[in-house]
């Protein structure tokens, strides 16, 4: 079970992801935080992220994020997303199509 994580360590955590994800050449202009994260609850009990892309970039987004600088470790992998664990916590990115965008948030969030 992870801990859960206060607002701004869980933002920071993040934050990171997404600019180790962007030197990698990943566009992450679409891709939103999701969960207690996008909630802004106090404490987070797990850092979402949905990325709306299309096939041809699935692949490619999912290698670069299991290979982040900051991942130490691969929880999970599949079709849909990807969990990594870092020296602050993991991490999970959801992958879906950009139709299902919306929903994905809606149903991640709550």
């Amino acid at each position: 079970m992870n801990p859960r994580l206060p607002l701004g360590r869980a933002y920071l955590l993040a934050s990171t992801v997404l600019r180790e994800l962007r030197a990698s050449g990943i566009d992450t202009s679409d891709i939103s935080h999701a969960g207690s994260l996008r909630r802004m609850s106090p404490d987070v009990g797990d850092v979402s992220l949905v990325a709306p892309v299309d096939d041809a970039q699935k692949v490619r987004l999912l290698r670069n994020f299991t290979r982040l600088p900051s991942a130490h470790g691969v929880v999970a992998q599949g079709d849909g997303g990807a969990r990594i664990r870092t020296d602050r916590g993991e991490v999970t990115l959801h992958v879906v199509p950009p139709e299902h965008a919306g929903s994905a948030l809606v149903w991640l969030t709550g």
